[in-house]
């Protein structure tokens, strides 16, 4: 028997009661969740809402087709940066700008609110260090 097989009813109560306890960690943590999805927001893996728009991205290092990623209304441009870095295989160091009309986006702000309009494609530069 190795140390992950369970051999009695004492440890199936043992591991009941730790499952029994993260839970209860992870309902009476309702701050930290919320801290969690932010995060996940910020690095691009946030589940995508029901309200999610198709977004076209023209990446400026290749000539290969569009890159076309579901993005939520509300999520920033850095989730979108983030879902491309996701889909392609742009390298980590390399750093994504979104671009729309000329213009470099505010990260920190969503499509809509700068003007994006559905079907629009945008452009996803890609700047750094290639390795």
């Amino acid at each position: 028997m190795d140390s992950q097989t369970v051999t009695g009813t004492s440890d199936i109560d043992a591991i009941a009661a730790k499952l029994e306890a993260a839970e209860r960690g992870n309902l009476d943590g309702s701050k930290d969740s919320s801290n969690e999805e932010k995060a996940k927001e910020v690095k691009g893996k946030a589940p995508v809402p029901k309200d999610a728009v198709t977004v076209r991205c023209r990446l400026s290092d290749r000539g290969d087709p569009d890159v076309v990623v579901l993005l939520g209304r509300s999520q920033r441009v850095s989730a979108l940066a983030q879902r491309i870095r996701d889909e392609t295989d742009v390298p980590s160091k390399a750093k994504i700008r979104i671009a729309y009309l000329g213009k470099i986006l505010d990260e920190k702000l969503t499509l809509l609110d700068q003007g994006w309009k559905e079907g629009h494609v945008v452009n996803a530069l890609v700047v750094g260090v290639y390795s």
